[in-house]
């Protein structure tokens, strides 16, 4: 495996592939829907009353020609107003102020609508025979309040986050940890850093000579199955800490590929 730095063509390559994915992932993040979620507690009730303004607007438009007939279909029959496809635009006016109007009412009760509906969510589970209603509830009312809690914690987290590194502690040559505010001192840093940390196993047995020349980096081959079947010998120069732990990786008897093949494994 080499460790030696990147050619400048490499890093030229390496540094336009990054740039791409940098420039998409922006791009997503300004193009993509952003859902926001968790501000209304859900219940059957208040998503009835969603899918009734929805049509009722639906119908609304559809007087201007601007809907296509058949998703009014659908979306009248998801409200269960299929009734009412050819109620005049008054009709249509005053069932919409009036479903607002009671939509505002639900809303302000979606927390009280909440506990009945994880009930009715309990006694299902319960009926399948996976739970009891109690605990079933309980699990559930227990995720909820741990959703609540990591979003009050993104949002004060979002208002404390100052954005860019403005600071950044590192050794100097002679090992004394200082303070890097330059722009330039930090990137350096931050490199050196990364370097440091994503090379660590790079003196490791498993990746240096002789385990590497037989083993190889992906641990593929003959002597990847002797080592699953015990028979593997390390070659000389092995570090003695590497050879037991060798040792231990021997594949159980049960757990062969035949028995594996046929279905009989059991661990």
């Amino acid at each position: 495996m080499s460790t030696s730095p990147l050619s400048a063509e490499l890093a030229a390559e390496w540094k336009y592939l990054d740039s791409m994915c940098t420039t998409g992932m922006l791009t997503a993040e300004r193009n993509c829907r952003k859902l926001c979620m968790g501000e209304i507690s859900w219940s059957p009730s208040y998503q009835l009353i969603r899918a009734e303004v929805h049509a009722w607007n639906l119908q609304n438009w559809a007087k201007g020609g601007k809907v296509y007939t058949r998703m009014l279909i659908r979306k009248l029959q998801k409200a269960e107003l299929e009734d009412h496809l050819l109620d005049t635009l008054s009709e249509i006016e005053d069932a919409r102020a009036s479903i607002w109007r009671e939509q505002k009412r639900l809303k302000r009760k979606a927390s009280e609508l909440r506990p009945s509906c994880l009930q009715s969510l309990g006694e299902a589970k319960a009926g399948l025979g996976l739970m009891s209603a109690t605990q079933a509830v309980k699990n559930m009312q227990r995720r909820e309040e741990q959703r609540r809690n990591a979003r009050m914690i993104r949002r004060v987290n979002d208002k404390l986050r100052s954005g860019n590194v403005t600071m950044f502690l590192s050794p100097d040559n002679g090992g004394n940890w200082t303070e890097r505010t330059d722009k330039i001192e930090i990137e350096r840093a931050l490199l050196r850093e990364n370097e440091r940390r994503f090379n660590e196993a790079n003196d490791t047995p498993f990746l240096v000579s002789p385990l590497y020349d037989v083993i190889g980096p992906l641990g593929l081959g003959v002597h990847a199955d002797a080592i699953l079947d015990g028979t593997f010998v390390a070659p000389p120069g092995t570090d003695p800490f590497a050879v037991k732990l060798l040792y231990q990786t021997e594949r159980p008897s049960s757990l062969t590929s035949t028995a594996y093949a046929s279905g009989t494994a059991t661990g």
